[in-house]
């Protein structure tokens, strides 16, 4: 069940007869076409057009960024449609039965319909890459509308509920929530703004972010979208392109490219169009900002009204005294595509407004911006709007993002399949790697002030409003990690949420989105919620990277990955204010620490320990192999061990925790088949019992390896311990066949040879 997304209101000679109000819905059709590029013919809107001057310097990443682009809109619910895409496939040339097709992961999905774009050969230009997405693009909506034909109007006159029933959905319509009939330029009824004049200059305001709207399209908002979530492309880089197309207009490296996609006239006459539309669109900019001058005291009482209108943009609102509850309904299907429509809304006004600041400050000189002012908008303002951003994609990322299927080995989808467990548990499992159950679906849902979490009918359309402006505010402003900046906070709140549900990817998502604001400054925070939420962000990524690099098959990707959950651990225990950031998580990863240490050193050995053992859970020696040797720095750093200051936190002495690290290095390095450092592991344990049954198992595995030249050759010198190993190659020697391989008397022959010890290898070979 779907969502339309717009309405406007309007008034007729007919509806002011009858003191009614006539509404205009936008079909479903016209939401997917928008979302595909599909919905303008005009050049201005038309992502093949722009691509190029977009990505002009990053040509080797634009094909991986749009072709990321469509995925993400094609796949997510409201658009994808599973007998409209297969016959897309179908006409490209990909046959795939009925029961290969469903057998299709999202990622396999994926890389059926990536595979038919790169057989087009659009990796050369950006524009090709766009033009190509388009033509499939085209087809597929061609194909969505033959497969959802209206066939009537559903009415329920109770609720008043109105719906479109199709062939193959059933869509219902909403209104507008108050700031989007603002921003759709409906401003009947709606005050933000106590005062007038305050009013008059938001109004101007808005109307300069409709120019810059018009100009670009949408195309450039789902480009800075897309740099946020997949990081292939640096978001400031995206922007300080688009800043230039405001301020220069389109500039086409790749003239030849799009003359031969577009056809010459028409190329041609794009061109011109696009030439004219700066124009007037430069002239139409200046003579708003001297609008703005001459309404206005100065520029400072503008930046006042722009920050309550940001305010108004803000998810706060308060929720507590409503409760929460999650529930996987029809109703929290809709209000879930409800509150991901109004979040992309809010997202690209506050793209617009973003991009309206930084047009400003370009051409401050020719409309009197100060200094003052120009600080105040790159120091106060662009990490206010940067915050906003950042909460309407978070909310737009659950919203769309299907979640994963369970892996075999997840212990919670083994206990589902067993039908173990909570009624609500188990249908949420099975859910699980839905298209139509999106990340947002594992979430609580506000209940209403009479307590029911969902009514048994449908929603009528205030109810909807009222309960996404509850869901977005509850999802934004709960959870348990509260102790650093809102963004932040809320987005390590859900990032642990979808790690409780192994969403592990998307997970990853999010807390990129993180790494972004956090290391280029975007939002305002003190340096100590900068530091807590590193930590915590760090301490999370590492646990993703290691689920994601446990289920990986390319063994290249998996080592990458690995390498990089080791620096994310390392990276999140060096942080000031890494226990507290991370007490939060033991349900989610498993690190847990009982009481309270008393110095960091100690609490970092707890961790490094934490993180050698989960290493080695999923069989990945090297990670377990640095986080024991870091472990054993850490035993002699921390202060008092052995004198009983720290007693109540260590249950062992020094020498037992060294002894223990030091055989967990022997056996990683064993595993790693790093022989050199197994032996050194072995002489620099200081516990005798460990050490020798480390040594025993040395042997053994060289022999079972056949690599017993390392034993042989003379490069590992066994000072101390050569008695030690004759007599386990002895032992192990006289339990052998004779004729198996490597032949253990043959071994204790060149092992004393190599020693000169003639009559003792002479005695071997007997």
């Amino acid at each position: 069940m779907l969502y339309e997304i717009l309405q406007y209101d309007i008034d007729t000679e007919t509806a002011k007869c009858c003191s009614e109000k006539v509404c205009c819905y936008v079909l479903q059709e016209d939401a997917i076409s928008e979302q595909l590029f599909q919905s303008s013919d005009n050049a201005l809107d038309d992502l093949v057009w722009t691509a190029d001057s977009m990505f002009s310097s990053l040509k080797e990443q634009a094909f991986t960024l749009i072709s990321s682009m469509f995925l993400r809109r094609l796949l997510q619910p409201g658009v994808n449609h599973c007998s409209a895409l297969r016959e897309t496939l179908l006409e490209h040339k990909r046959f795939l039965s009925d029961s290969e097709f469903q057998s299709l992961t999202a990622n396999g999905l994926r890389k059926e319909i990536l595979s038919i774009i790169e057989q087009e050969g659009s990796s050369q230009t950006a524009s090709a890459t766009a033009y190509h997405w388009k033509q499939f693009s085209a087809r597929y909506l061609h194909n969505w509308c033959w497969h959802n034909k209206p066939y009537g109007l559903f009415l329920d006159t109770t609720n008043e509920v109105f719906g479109l029933v199709r062939k193959g959905s059933f869509s219902l319509f909403r209104c507008l929530e108050g700031l989007e009939m603002l921003i759709y330029g409906y401003d009947h009824g709606v005050n933000l703004l106590d005062d007038v004049s305050d009013f008059e200059l938001l109004n101007e305001v808005l109307r300069c972010m409709g120019n810059i709207h018009h100009l670009l399209g949408r195309s450039s908002t789902a480009a800075y979208y897309e740099s946020l979530i997949s990081s292939i492309i640096s978001s400031d880089e995206i922007v300080s392109h688009i800043v230039k197309i405001l301020e220069t207009g389109f500039s086409h490296q790749s003239s030849s490219s799009l003359s031969t996609l577009l056809g010459m006239d028409t190329y041609v006459e794009r061109r011109q169009a696009a030439h004219k539309s700066q124009r007037k669109f430069s002239v139409e900019m200046l003579r708003s900002f001297h609008t703005l001058q001459s309404r206005s005291a100065s520029w400072s009482a503008v930046f006042d009204v722009i920050e309550k209108f940001m305010k108004c943009l803000n998810t706060n609102m308060n929720v507590q005294s409503y409760g929460s509850k999650r529930v996987c309904n029809v109703n929290s299907v809709l209000l879930v595509q409800a509150t991901s429509q109004v979040a992309r809304t809010m997202f690209e006004c506050a793209f617009d407004l973003f991009l309206f600041l930084s047009y400003l400050v370009g051409v401050g000189g020719q409309v009197s911006l100060l200094q003052n002012d120009v600080a105040r908008i790159k120091l106060k303002l662009f990490p206010m709007i940067q915050d906003i951003l950042g909460q309407w994609i978070v909310l737009h990322f659950v919203g769309t993002s299907p979640t994963s299927p369970p892996t075999i080995d997840d212990f919670s989808y083994q206990l589902s399949s067993l039908q173990l467990g909570k009624s609500d548990e188990l249908s949420l499992h099975r859910k699980l790697g839905c298209s139509d159950f999106t990340l947002a679906s594992l979430l609580d849902f506000p209940k209403s002030p009479e307590g029911d979490v969902m009514s048994p009918c449908f929603l009528g359309p205030a109810e909807i409003i009222n309960l996404v402006r509850r869901f977005s505010s509850l999802i934004m402003h709960g959870g348990n990690f509260e102790c650093v900046h809102t963004f932040l906070g809320c987005t390590i709140n859900l990032s642990a949420v979808l790690i409780r549900h192994s969403q592990y990817e998307a997970a990853q998502n999010l807390l990129g989105i993180l790494e972004t604001y956090l290391n280029n400054g975007k939002v305002s925070h003190t340096g100590q919620d900068a530091d807590t939420a590193c930590s915590a962000y760090l301490h999370l990524n590492g646990f993703c990277l290691l689920m994601i690099a446990h289920d990986e098959a390319n063994i290249i990707l998996r080592e990458s990955k690995v390498h990089d959950a080791i620096r994310c651990f390392f990276r999140a225990a060096s942080g000031y204010e890494a226990p507290k950031a991370l007490e939060n998580f033991s349900l989610e990863t498993g690190f847990q620490v009982s009481g309270e240490s008393r110095s960091i050193s100690l609490w970092r050995l707890n961790y490094y320990e934490w993180a050698m053992q989960i290493f080695e859970q999923h069989s990945m020696s090297e990670g377990a192999y640095q986080f024991a040797l870091a472990a054993l720095e850490l035993v002699d750093i921390v202060d008092g061990i052995d004198n009983g200051i720290e007693a109540e936190g260590l249950p062992e002495t020094a020498a037992m925790i060294k002894g223990r690290l030091w055989a967990n290095v022997f056996k990683y390095s064993l595993d790693l088949k790093h022989f050199h450092d197994a032996y050194c592991a072995i002489v620099s344990n200081p516990d005798d019992d460990s050490k020798y049954i480390c040594l025993r198992r040395f042997i053994i595995v060289l022999c079972d390896l056949g690599e017993t030249k390392v034993l042989c050759d003379g490069e590992i010198p066994f000072t101390g311990l050569v008695e030690k190993v004759e007599q386990e190659l002895f032992w192990k020697a006289e339990r052998s066949d004779l004729s198996s391989r490597p032949n253990l008397y043959k071994v204790l022959y060149s092992f004393e040879a190599h020693r000169n010890k003639w009559r003792k290898a002479a005695a071997y070979i007997e």
